[in-house]
């Protein structure tokens, strides 16, 4: 018996819905439906009356249902309690990034996890598609990236979402501006990264919803700053910002609001075992 089958009968018999409660576990409702499908014969009694407007508890459902609560809080329990023996064993953890998460979000949150009893080995990887086929692959265990379409058995949560900026050295002439349009950047030249790059993707894409074409001036590798650049004088840039303080602090920066620039970057915690993501979650958050 899959002990994840309890957790998602339990949040089935929440929502009153398979529907609702597959959205929630952010899984398919045939594959839901499965699981139910599948405790039904491991005990071999209905555990819900279904109609067109949901599902409800037999009576059999509801004896489960109340057993359940119980030993899944002294399951959850017993794991905070072999939290301890941690020190002496640690669960080793591959997790996989990108470059801005490495550099800004991740130090603290792997500090927190190796003191609660991690072995953690971080992965940096230029592309949200590299690491997702480094998971697929069961290279790794865990990836933090873009938010993006993937395969049904693979388990997400969104972490944090980051909002989109433009970024000038301070003495150019569209620095004193308190906010710009892509209208006002469209004959800048534009630091990027190659065409890879979801990010230049996102900006190519919002200027083009707009009629505009954006100039590219300089592109760069992917291990190259695309802030020293534009520091240096190469252009400008946009790009996805959590903390404007944290991560731009060159003094020859300027970072300037964006008034029509409606995407945004979602991060997301992805994982092979949607039990490991939920665990991870606690320190990842």
């Amino acid at each position: 018996m899959n002990i994840e089958y309890w957790y998602h009968f339990m949040e089935t018999a929440r929502q009153k819905s398979i529907l609702k409660a597959s959205a929630k576990l952010q899984m398919t409702h045939p594959a839901l439906s499965k699981q139910i499908r599948a405790l039904e014969q491991y005990y071999g009694v209905t555990l819900f009356r279904r109609s067109s407007t949901g599902v409800q508890l037999t009576e059999a459902g509801n004896c489960l249902f109340q057993r359940l609560e119980v030993l899944i809080a002294e399951h959850e329990m017993l794991r905070t309690d072999l939290q301890k023996y941690a020190a002496t064993d640690p669960k080793p953890i591959t997790l996989g990034t990108l470059p801005s998460i490495a550099m800004f979000h991740l130090p603290a949150k792997v500090l927190r996890l190796q003191a609660n009893g991690f072995r953690m080995k971080v992965v940096v990887r230029h592309t949200t598609k590299e690491l997702v086929e480094l998971l697929q692959n069961d290279i790794l265990h865990a990836v933090l990236i873009e938010k993006t379409p993937l395969h049904k058995s693979v388990w997400t949560t969104e972490l944090f979402r980051e909002v989109y900026y433009a970024i000038l050295p301070t003495d150019h002439p569209l620095s004193c501006q308190s906010e710009l349009s892509k209208k006002e950047m469209v004959q800048e030249p534009l630091v990027v990264h190659p065409n890879a790059c979801v990010i230049r993707k996102t900006i190519v894409r919002q200027f083009e919803r707009s009629g505009l074409v954006p100039q590219i001036g300089k592109e760069i590798d992917f291990g190259e700053s695309i802030l020293a650049y534009v520091a240096a004088g190469a252009g400008i840039t946009i790009m996805p910002l959590s903390s404007t303080a944290e991560q731009v602090t060159d003094p020859r920066l300027k970072v300037i609001p964006l008034i029509d620039f409606d995407a945004e970057r979602v991060i997301i915690l992805a994982t092979r075992s949607s039990l490991e993501g939920k665990h991870l979650l606690r320190y990842l958050k």
